[in-house]
């Protein structure tokens, strides 16, 4: 699957959420100033396992602006350090998006690792999702392929699906309900601009009802582009590890 000189994009958002949520936010690991370890550890440990189930050689690690959504400031900082020690390439963007980065870096790498399946409309011939089961050191491929056989929709419809089958107590529509609608109208936000050509009367009112949530929820998952250059990564930076590198040339 992962050779030695594919370049992967590693979302660190699922390993931050993770490890913050597995040790409930006690201070189990405490450095020698007294600092608080335990989520660097448990993001380090995770990483590496990462690293050897998936056979990672050269890896972009991405931290967006989530981040601080599912882990502290300090506890992101901390680990930001401790990449830096380790001279990983890293790209940390506060005020971008974890999935506007992946997807402008997607054109410098092979494969993006990510729990987040709003970035499975990135999959290309050449350029796959790996979705990890940390608990079970498994892991699923997202492709054009997979997302053809397993939902019978394109990567291009993968927000419209989202839109459709997530988000709020109750789905808007079923997921049979949903591929279905796709199969027939193709794009959700044209449909919404005019519903008389849905034939089912039931489907064309919830998508009445809801069409300001299905907006809303297609706008957050449209993706940024630009918010990262990734020409800065070439293949011979990757490789070497006598320096730090960090580096994103941001607008």
């Amino acid at each position: 699957m992962v050779t030695r000189n594919d370049v992967v994009v590693i979302d660190l958002t699922f390993l931050l959420e993770s490890s913050d949520k597995s040790f409930c936010g006690a201070p189990l690991f405490l450095g020698p100033q007294g600092e608080d370890n335990t989520v660097v550890y448990g993001v380090a440990r995770d990483l590496f396992k990462l690293r050897q189930s998936v056979g990672i050689q050269h890896a972009i690690l991405v931290i967006g602006k989530e981040a601080d959504t599912f882990s502290s400031h300090a506890n992101v900082n901390s680990v930001m350090q401790f990449l830096r020690r380790l001279r990983a390439t890293v790209v940390y963007e506060p005020k971008a998006t974890t999935a506007s980065l992946c997807s402008d870096l997607s054109s410098a790498a092979r494969w993006v690792v990510t729990q987040n399946s709003v970035l499975f409309q990135l999959a290309r011939d050449d350029f796959g999702i790996i979705v990890p089961d940390i608990a079970g050191n498994g892991y699923e491929l997202v492709t054009v392929e997979s997302l053809k056989t397993s939902l019978g929709i394109r990567p291009a419809q993968v927000p419209s699906f989202l839109a459709l089958t997530e988000g709020g107590k109750k789905p808007v529509l079923t997921k049979r309900q949903a591929i279905r609608l796709l199969e027939l109208h193709d794009d959700l936000e044209d449909l919404l601009q005019d519903t008389s050509a849905v034939s089912s009367h039931p489907i064309r009112r919830q998508l009445s009802a809801n069409k300001k949530v299905l907006l809303a929820r297609l706008c957050d998952m449209k993706l940024e582009k630009g918010v990262c250059q990734p020409a800065a990564f070439t293949e011979s930076q990757l490789a070497r590890r006598d320096r730090p590198q960090r580096a994103c040339l941001f607008r």
